[in-house]
């Protein structure tokens, strides 16, 4: 008798079990659902803060000030150094001024001696993010340097990502890093 008891009856108890246990697969499914459409609509008003997507006239003006910056501050001539000091302090501010001193001490040093110039110029360059004062810039710059040993002059590609702080209605360079 047990035999023809045990089947039915364990029937009744997982019957119970397995509808307990996709209660609680469709439960977990609703959660992740949730969540997954919260990281969503969060990631869909994300972009809308950042100006770079939706104010073009502002990215131009980050684009066509932080350009003009990179070229004035990776770039120099041996023969014009406190020239281009001072225009480069002109587009630099906070921490990042400090440290372009400092490596320009060295340059001061340097250059003369090795007669080097130094040409840098933006290939492209694009704003991922700008909100408000702030705004990070991708920065493609190709350096064309020349001295006593490259005479002829030698290329240096560099990916930069620049930090940019509008300052008294203009946008500097506030820090930058190669990528």
């Amino acid at each position: 008798m047990r035999s023809s008891l045990a089947g039915p009856l364990r029937a009744l108890l997982e019957r119970p079990v397995r509808t307990a246990a996709v209660a609680v697969v469709v439960g977990l499914l609703a959660v992740a659902g949730a969540v997954g459409m919260q990281v969503e609509a969060g990631s869909l008003t994300g972009p809308a803060s950042n100006t770079a997507l939706t104010d073009p006239q502002a990215t131009g003006q980050v684009i066509s000030e932080i350009n003009a910056a990179v070229q004035r501050t990776y770039g120099y001539s041996y023969d014009a150094l406190d020239a281009d000091e001072r225009a480069a302090q002109d587009v630099v501010t906070g921490t990042f001024a400090d440290r372009y001193r400092q490596e320009f001490a060295t340059v001061r040093n340097l250059a003369p001696q090795q007669r080097a110039v130094v040409t840098a110029t933006v290939l492209s360059s694009a704003v991922r993010e700008l909100d408000g004062d702030h705004a990070e810039v991708l920065v493609f710059v190709d350096q064309k340097i020349t001295n006593t040993q490259v005479p002829n002059g030698a290329g240096n590609g560099a990916r930069l990502v620049v930090t940019a702080q509008k300052v008294d209605g203009h946008w500097r360079i506030a820090d930058a890093s190669n990528q």
